[in-house]
C-alpha cells in the first residue's frame, strides 16, 4: 500500500515540476515559482526550493505566498528566526489566511513567544473553529499577566479621599504636598470652584488657635481671681 502511494506521488510530483518550469520557462515573472517551490520542498529539494523562491519574490516582494513558502522551507529545517523574518512584514496585514496564522502560531512557539503564539491559535480557532491543533494551542495560552502598577506612585493614594484630593492636594494646613490628581479631577494646583485659597484658610485657621489661647489665658485669670 505505502510503496504504490510513494508510486503514485512520484510521477504526479514530476508531472507538477514540468508544468510549472514551463510556465517560468515562458515567463520568468510568473507566479508559477510558488508551487514550484512546494513541489520541491516536499520531495525534499530545498536547494532547489530556495533558488526558485528567491527569485520570484525578487519579482513579486509582497505577495504573500512566496514568502510563505519561504517560511515553510526555513521551519523545516528549524532555521525559527529566519522563519518568523519571512513571515513578519504580513503580521497584521494577512487578514485572515489561515496558512499564514498557522504557520505564525508554530514559529512563535518554537521561538518561546508564548503569547504571540497563543494570539494566533486564538485568531486561527475563531476563523476555524474546528481545527483541532489551533483549539490545543489556544487552550494552552498562559495567563494573561495583570498590568505593571505605574512606577512612581503609591498603591494606595489618600488624595481621593480627602476633601481637597479631589483638587490634587493634602488637607494639611501648612506641610500640604501636590499628589496626582484623581481619575477626572481638575489639573494639580487648581481649586474645586467656590474653594478658599490655601493661604486664607491657613491665616483664619492660626486666628482661631489664638483665639482659642486668649480665651484660655482670660479662664485661668478669672479662676486665679476667684481663688484669691
Amino acid at each position: 500500500m505505502g510503496g504504490t502511494g510513494a508510486g503514485a506521488r512520484g510521477p504526479a510530483a514530476a508531472a507538477a515540476i514540468d508544468r510549472y518550469e514551463g510556465l517560468l520557462g515562458k515567463d520568468p515573472r510568473s507566479r508559477a515559482f510558488a508551487p514550484l517551490a512546494e513541489a520541491y520542498r516536499r520531495l525534499g529539494l530545498y536547494d532547489r526550493a530556495f533558488e526558485v523562491l528567491r527569485r520570484g519574490v525578487r519579482h513579486h516582494p509582497s505577495w504573500l505566498p512566496g514568502f510563505l513558502g519561504l517560511a515553510r522551507c526555513y521551519y523545516d529545517l528549524g532555521c525559527y528566526d529566519s522563519a518568523h523574518l519571512a513571515l513578519r512584514p504580513f503580521v497584521g496585514g494577512g487578514g485572515d489566511n489561515l496558512a499564514l496564522l498557522r504557520l505564525l502560531a508554530r514559529t512563535y512557539g518554537k521561538l518561546g513567544m508564548e503569547e504571540e503564539a497563543g494570539e494566533a491559535w486564538e485568531r486561527l480557532r475563531f476563523l476555524s473553529p474546528r481545527d483541532r491543533e489551533a483549539g490545543e494551542g489556544a487552550r494552552a495560552r498562559p495567563p494573561a499577566e495583570p498590568p505593571a502598577r505605574p512606577s512612581g506612585r503609591p498603591a494606595f493614594d489618600p488624595a481621593p479621599l480627602s476633601p481637597a484630593g479631589a483638587a490634587g492636594h493634602r488637607d494639611d494646613v501648612d506641610g500640604w504636598a501636590p499628589l496626582g490628581p484623581a481619575p477626572g479631577a481638575e489639573p494639580p494646583g487648581a481649586e474645586p470652584p467656590g474653594a478658599e485659597p490655601p493661604g486664607a484658610r491657613r491665616e483664619r485657621l492660626r486666628a482661631l488657635l489664638r483665639a482659642l489661647r486668649e480665651r484660655s489665658a482670660e479662664k485661668a485669670l478669672a479662676a486665679g481671681a476667684g481663688g484669691g
